[in-house]
């Protein structure tokens, strides 16, 4: 909740505060913007405008009538479970996914391909199904949440992943486990040699990649995820949600003890390096 020291009415400028806030935060540009079709319990929604310097990132908020007081995110219908509401807001339709088409369960993660965290507990996350093939029944649904704030290459990765998968589907997964072997050494430059070459090696010509790689239609699809992962409250990376339940994956074996309770029969996997 951030403090506004001037009450104001529903003007574009009554907005300008949001804007300084976030701008000094991120150190880019930033346009907030009424939204008056959102608008719920007495509060002003808004959608905060962040410029990535690849495109603008709306951010859900709320500002109170009288223009004191901001809150970012999105308000939960608590009469609703949370889980169908969480299931009810996420779009699967991509099918960026691994895992059987008819699966029980549905995974779904938000991940960036420069964090190093989510290297870690994607690949452990790999080891675990791995171990489990034929006991846990889940299908895996990929989503680009790059923190562009941070990462300097982590939206390049998401573009490039996002042309792969369009041209070469399962592709895209090689892709990320290269991007992931290479990342502490991973450069600007080398993610787009990388992709280029990952591309070709799956049939794609480069032509066709370059008419996708960094263009308007693979950013609006990255887009759609990370505006998606902010209305659902994903802050970092990365977020996993299991049939609408949210995982937080601190300790090592809290998602393995998690699917034991869907999946009794589940292996222990060592978490160790």
């Amino acid at each position: 909740m951030l403090p506004n020291t001037t009450p104001s009415g529903r003007g574009a400028s009554d907005l300008d505060w949001i804007d300084s806030k976030y701008a000094g935060l991120f150190r880019t540009r930033v346009k907030t913007q009424f939204a008056p079709d959102k608008d719920a319990a007495g509060w002003k929604a808004v959608l905060v405008g962040v410029d990535t310097g690849y495109m603008t990132i709306r951010m859900p908020g709320y500002v109170s009538a009288d223009g004191r007081f901001f809150l970012q995110g999105t308000f939960w219908d608590f009469t609703m479970d949370p889980r169908a509401e969480r299931r009810r807001r996420i779009d699967l339709s991509a099918n960026r996914a691994t895992g059987p088409a008819n699966a029980a369960v549905q995974m779904v993660e938000y991940a960036d391909m420069e964090c190093a965290y989510c290297k870690l507990r994607g690949t452990q996350l790999d080891r675990l199904l791995e171990a489990n093939t034929g006991i846990v029944n889940v299908r895996r649904h990929y989503k680009f949440f790059p923190l562009w704030m941070a990462h300097v290459w982590a939206m390049k990765a998401a573009s490039a992943a996002d042309c792969i998968f369009k041209f070469a589907g399962q592709a895209m997964f090689k892709f990320k486990q290269q991007v992931y072997s290479r990342q502490e050494t991973m450069t600007v430059s080398g993610i787009d040699e990388l992709a280029v070459t990952v591309a070709e090696a799956e049939g794609v010509s480069s032509a066709d990649f370059l008419s996708c790689y960094l263009q308007e239609d693979s950013f609006a699809r990255v887009k759609k995820d990370e505006e998606e992962g902010y209305r659902l409250g994903v802050y970092s990376t990365p977020t996993y949600y299991i049939d609408g339940t949210e995982i937080t994956w601190l300790e090592d074996r809290v998602m393995e003890d998690y699917l034991r309770t869907l999946f009794p029969k589940i292996k222990t996997i060592n978490y160790g390096p």
